[in-house]
């Protein structure tokens, strides 16, 4: 009786670890999928005639310019299932979205609020 309990206990140990795995594994390829939707480099002006460029690896931001400089973007949440993509930056926030091909930013900082359609470079 003591070695089926052991048994159980080994294969009860063993599910767990598997489902756990699993749950892991199904969480992360949304991200992987979602981050992949924003690669590549994008640019576009304002009505104000600022450029705004944005480049991403892997959904991770490696390049931010903005009001005539390159900018430490935070690091990118991304949200609505992989359609929106948030960030801060010194002296404001953005939020990226995507729908299919067309790409838009909207800015917040000191200057007030402006959206970009983005263009794929």
């Amino acid at each position: 009786m003591t070695e089926s309990r052991t048994e159980f206990a080994a294969r009860r140990k063993l599910l767990a670890g598997a489902l756990s795995f699993a749950a892991l594994s199904a969480l992360g390829a949304p991200r992987a999928r979602a981050a992949n939707a924003f690669d590549g480099t994008w640019a576009g002006l304002d009505a104000d005639g600022e450029t705004v460029q944005i480049i991403f690896v892997d959904g991770d931001i490696i390049g931010f310019y903005w009001r005539g400089d390159y900018l430490d973007a935070g690091v990118a949440k991304v949200e609505a299932g992989g359609a929106r993509l948030a960030f801060a930056f010194k002296g404001g926030q953005a939020v990226v979205s995507r729908s299919g091909a067309a790409m838009t930013i909207v800015i917040r900082d000191r200057g007030g609020e402006s959206r970009v359609e983005l263009k794929k470079d």
